[in-house]
């Protein structure tokens, strides 16, 4: 039976409950490896995320932790396994860059100066290769003929293909003697290339020129994911990354101009690209990113993306539609309440990401019984999702700040127990518990305000709804003049009852 379905045969063997629905996994890559279905029909691409991404101009794909980007990545791979319909096929590979040594990429490059100046060049190389490598197995590019099929010997015969691990290529580069033996099997054929110049630069002055050759009907995708774990990696992470925009943007407007059908998508929290130092970041922003945004029709939170996630992924295997929260859910959780607004109440309990909304339909189902849910089996549903929003918090501010700072401040949390507090008497609450002098409560509110696990408020009296979130504004910073609003979804995890 295909992931995320039900079959006929138990639909008709006893009534479907909430819980014999699949609505996925944490992770898109556990998801896509054990429920594709999930991933490939279940997908919702209320952006054109999908359009734009093969064929579009804009190559940088923004949002935060859980937002979808490497769901993204995972269904594209999907894609090109399945027949297309027109007969052209997709090329499709995620390269992860977590584990790369930013220290061992630059010295790849022997000339160059800064590091600014060596990691263009560096991420090019490694791009090409790839992209290369990808034409190697696409039987319907002209790579298959004349000379462009010996520059894919070439490569190979000095050992740099394939390798689908950018790691192992920087390794390989690095080695003595490696460009010399590119050097070595170029020049046997028809490329003469002076010996003193046989460096990864002139390399990849080589590749592009052979690049702008390639034809084909058919389209190649490079997708750069695995960026999350650089917010803890510092400041040449930041400039490396930077370098890797900057370089992908060049190489996509040659390519493009050039007739090439390869593009490089690279995919980057929101909040480590504003970290980034360059100056022409708005620029970037504005002409080559999309931003994956689920915070649509937030007065009418029946239409939103992230409700019809849970509808379609629930219905997949069903012969007849059916709404989840019509069917499963009580119309709402306060008796005064006639308008039916359950999906607008779960709503406010996420930061309006896929992952989140998942989360809690999955802590839901573990509550839920054989038929309708009661409001209090959804309430303790939600107060064991908001463990898991805690666990979140943890895990953003493992990005930071070590461990015992992270413990300290959800210690902390729990101790004032407000739903809504001010910086100072939080600063307070930690003198008298001795917190160390370092303790950096300031730091740690300004990334929780980041992944918009808290909110400001002009003062206490301030009704939560009102409080600026960064997932309903994309530009607000914290300002720890005013008041803090904790998520409502931490309410329980963090056992928070008083507000203000």
């Amino acid at each position: 039976m295909a992931a995320g379905r039900i079959s006929v045969g138990h639909q008709r063997a006893k009534r479907v409950r909430l819980k014999d629905f699949d609505f996925g996994e944490m992770e898109a890559e556990a998801e896509a490896r054990d429920q594709p279905d999930l991933l490939l029909s279940g997908f919702i691409d209320h952006l054109g995320m999908i359009e734009e991404a093969r064929d579009g101009r804009r190559f940088l794909f923004l949002g935060y932790k859980g937002s979808g980007k490497s769901g993204l990545a995972e269904h594209l791979a999907l894609l090109a396994d399945q027949e297309s319909p027109n007969g052209k096929e997709l090329f499709v590979r995620v390269l992860h860059i977590a584990d790369l040594s930013f220290t061992n990429m630059a010295q790849m490059i022997e000339k160059g100066g800064e590091n600014e100046a060596r990691f263009p060049v560096a991420w090019s190389w490694l791009l090409l290769l790839q992209m290369f490598d990808s034409f190697g197995e696409d039987k319907g590019a002209n790579v298959h003929e004349g000379d462009l099929w010996y520059v894919i010997d070439a490569l190979k015969d000095a050992g740099f293909l394939p390798d689908a691990k950018l790691i192992k290529t920087v390794e390989t580069t690095l080695k003595k003697g490696a460009g010399l033996k590119l050097w070595d099997v170029i020049n046997v054929g028809t490329e003469k290339m002076e010996k003193s110049n046989a460096d990864v630069p002139c390399f990849v002055e080589w590749l592009k020129r052979n690049a702008r050759r390639v034809r084909s009907p058919n389209r190649h995708l490079l997708v750069v994911d695995g960026l999350d774990d650089l917010l803890r990696k510092g400041k040449q992470a930041y400039v490396a990354l930077e370098c890797l925009l900057f370089e992908a943007k060049r190489l996509n407007n040659e390519l493009s101009r050039n007739g090439t059908p390869a593009k490089v998508i690279v995919l980057c929290r929101t909040d480590l690209f504003d970290l980034l130092p360059g100056g022409n970041n708005n620029r970037l922003h504005q002409v080559y990113a999309v931003e994956l945004n689920w915070s649509d029709h937030p007065d009418h939170p029946k239409d939103s993306a992230l409700v019809r996630i849970i509808n379609r992924r629930a219905n997949l295997g069903l012969k007849e539609e059916i709404d989840i929260f019509d069917t499963f859910l009580p119309p709402s959780l306060d008796p005064r309440d006639s308008r039916g607004d359950i999906q607008g109440h779960l709503l406010e309990h996420t930061r309006r990401i896929p992952r989140d909304m998942v989360m809690l339909f999955k802590c839901l189902q573990k509550h839920s019984g054989s038929g309708r849910m009661t409001p209090n089996q959804v309430f303790d549903g939600l107060a064991a999702y908001s463990n898991y929003l805690v666990g979140e918090m943890a895990d953003e501010l493992g990005h930071h700040v070590e461990r015992e700072q992270i413990n300290a401040a959800i210690s902390l949390f729990k101790q004032v127990r407000k739903q809504a507090v001010s910086v100072g008497e939080l600063e307070h609450h930690a003198k008298l518990l001795r917190y160390a002098s370092d303790f950096e409560i300031r730091r740690i509110l300004r990334v929780l305000f980041d992944c918009s696990l808290i909110g400001n408020g002009p003062n206490v009296k301030s009704n939560p709804r009102d409080a600026i979130f960064k997932f309903r504004d994309r530009y607000a910073t914290f300002n720890p003049s005013q008041t803090v609003f904790f998520h409502r979804g931490l309410w329980k995890g963090l056992d928070l009852r008083a507000f203000g």
